[in-house]
């Protein structure tokens, strides 16, 4: 059994969308990106305190540009709804590996992959004022590593295709503070944890830190 759910308020710092072509035309997919700020987090990590002062972080959201479809027209909705908005609620969300591209010294794109936070345009509601700060989520499953206080829990999904059903894995990292550190590889444990975007360094990198862990 595994499973990862994260709900989270951000302020909207940037955003942008992009929109696919196909055959030269613009085709009826692209992508939506956000830019957003929680709150700092606070732990203590190997004895110290382990601040996120500046904690940002990247949305991806798949768009849908079908103007008579249920997913199209919410995805319109959004993307007008954003002018306008300083914060979003994001009420389901996973951390997974997404694609991104950066030019190479020879000035030519090259594809390349980064964890980040994915969800679904239905999951995203914009506010014109600022709500009431949330972050936390769900994480349970396998841990297939340990490293001290950091683990990768083995978070297992379906994607649903023509005739069958194709079964996937994704590591979800997770930081624990020390009065909850104990030799957990190869357990099943499920843990509450808040969302970061960076860690207390400063570096751009995804991962959740544990508010509350049982084995199970």
């Amino acid at each position: 059994m595994s499973e990862q759910d994260w709900t989270f308020t951000g302020s909207i710092k940037k955003f942008g969308s992009t929109r696919a072509k196909k055959g030269g035309h613009p085709a009826s997919w692209g992508s939506l990106w956000l830019l957003l700020t929680l709150d700092p987090i606070t732990s203590k990590v190997d004895g110290e305190q382990y601040i996120v002062q500046e904690n940002k972080l990247f949305v991806s959201i798949d768009l849908d540009y079908t103007e008579d479809s249920k997913k199209g027209k919410r995805c319109k909705l959004l993307l007008a709804s954003l002018a306008e908005g300083k914060q979003v609620i994001i009420n389901s969300a996973k951390i997974t590996m997404m694609k991104r591209s950066k030019k190479n010294e020879k000035g030519e794109w090259e594809p390349y992959e980064q964890r980040g936070i994915k969800c679904s345009a239905f999951s995203v509601t914009v506010c014109t004022e600022q709500q009431t700060s949330m972050n936390m989520g769900k994480v349970s499953g396998k841990v297939v590593k340990q490293f001290g206080n950091k683990l990768l829990i083995q978070d297992v999904y379906t994607i649903p295709g023509k005739g069958k059903t194709e079964r996937k894995t994704r590591d979800v990292p997770l930081l624990i503070p020390d009065h909850l550190n104990k030799p957990l590889s190869g357990k099943y444990i499920l843990c509450m944890a808040s969302l970061s975007g960076k860690n207390n360094e400063g570096i751009d990198t995804v991962f959740g830190i544990v508010n509350r862990l049982y084995e199970i």
